[in-house]
């Protein structure tokens, strides 16, 4: 793969972009809080060679070759959105809505090896409110991932839509074709996004670039601004615990494991020994999917992890090794092979303490 740039990718929507959660006969249905990676990687990939900065044959390369490697991208506002948790849920009393999480006993057991129990369930708020809502993997900061508690009457998180409904036009009478309506539901202008981008040395700078993103882009839709900041890999480091054994590693893209004891070679990241045996992965299953258009084959993995699953590992190596591979294990993601047919960009699993401490946003 050669040597890789890591950025920390801002998105800003400038026009309403159609990013949706599923078809219909009628149009687009929903929309997502989060942007698929492969679908903000397709779009970049796309510029670049829209405004000539690489060749047809470079692009075909680079998409053989997996040389640009996105995230999920999640919603910031003030500070940067994380997936929420498993073990983090609202309380839906009205006037209420705090957060509640056990995320401190949760760590403590499986870092200690042991299987969580009854006692990871939340069943009250703080008010002794029950009605409460899981929040995986909707985008929360970091500090309620943590710590949990809202005050009442804090506004409430939710993603509002813009829904334009248009009718075709028959070209042969110039008129609307009756009954023929069809909707689109899109992201409104003006949030911002973020997501980890790996790509290929000295393809990409700290330039403002537009992207045309998601459904639509012909007719105006998609239209998105992307700013880059460097990460610097050695400072995600050096806010990282070396040590090995038991570690949990929250995951910022979905999860896919090929069998029982998935084991992931950290020496295919830093040409050092070291490993990451996963042992148990808490998260709501999910089903990803897309369209490779280099082959013309839709894709489908079923039973993925959701973002903001937590992967209970052994981590076995030399300590500051085995850290600098987790970091690019975080950034980089897994290959993942089905039959011949590659996926990049999942297992994307940071340390846990990168995402608790906002590190990424320093």
């Amino acid at each position: 793969m050669g040597l890789m740039d890591f950025y920390l990718a801002n998105l800003t929507i400038e026009s309403p972009t159609i990013i949706p959660r599923r078809r219909s006969a009628t149009g687009y249905v929903g929309v997502r809080e989060t942007i698929p990676g492969s679908t903000l990687g397709g779009a970049i990939l796309s510029s670049l060679r829209r405004h000539n900065r690489i060749t047809a044959q470079e692009a075909e390369e680079f998409a053989k070759d997996h040389a640009l490697i996105s995230s999920p991208a999640f919603p910031r506002e003030k500070n940067l959105l994380y997936p929420a948790h498993p073990f983090i849920w609202r309380c839906k009393e009205p006037g209420c809505g705090r957060y509640v999480t056990k995320l401190d006993e949760v760590l403590k057991v499986l870092e200690e090896g042991c299987e969580l129990g009854p006692t990871a369930i939340a069943l009250t708020c703080q008010e002794g409110h029950r009605a409460l809502e899981k929040m995986h993997p909707r985008p929360l900061p970091a500090a309620t991932l943590s710590q949990g508690c809202k005050s009442p009457g804090e506004k409430k998180e939710g993603l509002e839509s813009v829904k334009v409904v248009s009718v075709p036009v028959s070209r042969h009478r110039a008129s609307s074709i009756v009954g023929a309506l069809y909707s689109y539901e899109t992201l409104p202008t003006g949030l911002e996004y973020w997501a980890i981008l790996t790509v290929r040395q000295g393809i990409l700078d700290e330039r403002v670039d537009v992207l045309r993103l998601g459904r639509g882009i012909s007719k105006g839709f998609g239209k998105v601004k992307l700013s880059l900041k460097k990460l610097d890999v050695n400072k995600l480091q050096k806010a990282l615990p070396a040590k090995a054994g038991h570690t949990v590693l929250y995951s910022l893209s979905p999860v896919v494991l090929r069998g029982v004891e998935h084991t992931i070679d950290l020496g295919a990241y830093t040409g050092l020994s070291g490993g990451v045996r996963v042992k148990a992965v808490y998260g709501s299953s999910t089903t990803i999917g897309g369209w490779d258009i280099r082959r013309n084959i839709e894709w489908r993995v079923v039973n993925a992890a959701s973002p903001g699953s937590l992967v209970l590992a052994e981590v076995e190596g030399d300590g500051t090794s085995v850290a600098h591979g987790l970091i690019l294990l975080g950034l980089m993601g897994e290959k993942i092979d089905f039959g011949g047919f590659t996926l990049v960009g999942l297992n994307m699993m940071m340390p846990i303490d990168i995402i608790l401490g906002d590190v990424l946003a320093s």
